[in-house]
Parts: structure tokens; sequence; C-alpha cells
């Protein structure tokens, strides 16, 4: 959880500096997604989805 908890902070903070980027509302679903894999296995997810590959986005997302 607290991985979770870090991506959203990471994503709180970059919402402030880019608001209008349309990737980081991908992220957002994507932890969504990762919440729901971790915590409610049966559901399943649309996409694979990781927090290695969450802060991935997340970097690309800065260093463009």
């Amino acid at each position: 959880m607290a991985g979770i908890l870090d991506l959203e902070d990471e994503l709180d903070r970059m919402q402030q500096s880019t608001p209008d980027d349309p990737r980081l509302m991908d992220v957002a679903w994507s932890i969504q997604e990762l919440r729901v894999s971790l915590f409610a296995q049966a559901l399943g997810t649309r996409e694979k989805v990781s927090e290695q590959r969450i802060r991935k986005w997340l970097n690309e997302i800065e260093m463009s």
C-alpha cells in the first residue's frame, strides 16, 4: 500500500506542475488498476500493471 500512496503523491505533484498533460489521467487510471490487481485479484485488470511500470511512465512524462 505504501507504494501506491507514493505513486499517488508523485502523480499529484506532477498534476500541479503540468495539469494539462492527458497522459497523467492514464497514469491515474493505472494506479487504480494496480489497486485492483493487488486487492481484488479476481476482478482482473485490462492490462498488465505494476508499480515499476507506472514509475517508468511518470519518469517519461517528467522528462518530456
